[in-house]
C-alpha cells in the first residue's frame, strides 16, 4: 500500500466488541484527519453474529436489539476499507483495534484488508511521563472532550491526541513523531499477517532481561505447576504481556526462562511473529531449530499464547 505524503494526513479509528472474543465487533468509528483538522467521520452499528456478555453492554451500551438489522462486518467491510482509503490508521491501543479486525477478517474469511497503523498508546508512553495513559486520563489533561466508550467518539479523541502529542514534541507530523518516540516505522496488517508497531529491539536485550528477574522463594512454588523445573523459550511478541513479564512467571512458579534453544529446552512459547525479520514462512529461527528438535524425536513442545497462559495458571 501507497501512504500519502502528507504526515499531517491519518485516519483515526476505534471499535466496540460484543463480548470478550475480539473479533465480535459490534460497531466502528473512523474519523478522517486532513491537515490535523477532521474532515470526514464513518460510524455503523454492526451485528456480531454472536452474544453479547453483560461487561461488554455495560461498557458502551451496545445490546443485541440496537445491532438488529445492522450490517455485518462481512457486509460493512468494503465501506470501511473505501473510508480509510491509502491513509494511516492511528487507534489509542492499537493492538486491541488491529487484533480485532484481523480475527474479524479470519472469522468471515476475508482478504484484501490492509492499512499501515500506529498507536497513541504507545506514542504516549514513549513521550510523556504520567502514572497513567488511558485515553480517558490524557484527554481530560489536554481538555479533549469526549464521550468514552463510543466507537466514533473515542476515534475522535484518539486522533485529537495525536495532534496534540505533534504540538507538544514540536514536529510537522506523524512520521517525525514516531521517529523521535523510538518507533523506527509504522505497523502492518494484512490478510497474511501482521508487522506489530514496536520499538527497534537491542541485540543485548533478551541477555538483559535475564538479569532484570527477581528472585523467587521456591519454598512456596507449586510442584505440580506444568512448567516447574521446565526449561522455557519465547519467541515472538505476546498479545498479553512484554517478555520479561512472561518470563518472571516461569521463575516465580520454579521454572527457568532460557534465551535460546538447547538441548535442554522444554518448551518453546510462539507470540505474533514479525514477517520483516522471519520472512514470509512465518518461522523464527527459534521456531525452526524447535520442529527440527521435534523431528529428531528430543522432549520439546510448541506451545502458542492462549495455551501458555492456561498451563501457568494451572
Amino acid at each position: 500500500m501507497k501512504l500519502t505524503e502528507d504526515y499531517n494526513n491519518f485516519v483515526a479509528l476505534d471499535l466496540e466488541t460484543s463480548n470478550s472474543d475480539r473479533s465480535s465487533i459490534c460497531s466502528i468509528g473512523l474519523v478522517k484527519f486532513e491537515n490535523n483538522t477532521i474532515v470526514d467521520t464513518f460510524y455503523t452499528l454492526i451485528n456480531p453474529e454472536v452474544e453479547f456478555d453483560y461487561f461488554n453492554i455495560n461498557l458502551h451500551g451496545i445490546t443485541p436489539e440496537l445491532v438488529t438489522g445492522s450490517p455485518t462486518f462481512l457486509e460493512i467491510r468494503p465501506d470501511i476499507i473505501n473510508f480509510i482509503e491509502n491513509f494511516p490508521v492511528v487507534c489509542h491501543f492499537a493492538q486491541f483495534d488491529t487484533g480485532a479486525l484481523r480475527d474479524a477478517n479470519e472469522k468471515y474469511e476475508i482478504a484484501n484488508f490492509e492499512f499501515d497503523y500506529f498507536c497513541t498508546y504507545l506514542l504516549s508512553r514513549s513521550l510523556l511521563n504520567r502514572l497513567s495513559y488511558k485515553l480517558s486520563n490524557l484527554c481530560s489533561e489536554f481538555n479533549i472532550e469526549f464521550d468514552h466508550h463510543n466507537a466514533l467518539e473515542d476515534a475522535k479523541a484518539s486522533g485529537l491526541l495525536l495532534v496534540k502529542l505533534c504540538e507538544l514534541s514540536k514536529v510537522d507530523g506523524y512520521q517525525q513523531l514516531i521517529q523521535l518516540a523510538g518507533y523506527p516505522i509504522l505497523g502492518h496488517v494484512n490478510e497474511n499477517g501482521f508487522n506489530g508497531f514496536r520499538k527497534k529491539i537491542k541485540r543485548n536485550v533478551q541477555t538483559d532481561i535475564l538479569k532484570q528477574l527477581k528472585d523467587v522463594n521456591l519454598e512456596n512454588v507449586d510442584p505440580n505447576n506444568e512448567f516447574y523445573d521446565k526449561n522455557v523459550v519465547f519467541t515472538g511478541t505476546l498479545s498479553s504481556m512484554i517478555r520479561r513479564e512472561a518470563m518472571q512467571l516461569i521463575k516465580n512458579i520454579g521454572g527457568f526462562p532460557q534465551n535460546r534453544i538447547t538441548t535442554t529446552t522444554n518448551y518453546l512459547v510462539m507470540g505474533e511473529q514479525d514477517l520483516k525479520i522471519v520472512g514470509t514462512s512465518g518461522k523464527s529461527s527459534k521456531i525452526i531449530k524447535a520442529e527440527s528438535m521435534l523431528n529428531e524425536g528430543k522432549d520439546i513442545q510448541l506451545l502458542g499464547e492462549n495455551d501458555f497462559i492456561k498451563l501457568i495458571q494451572g
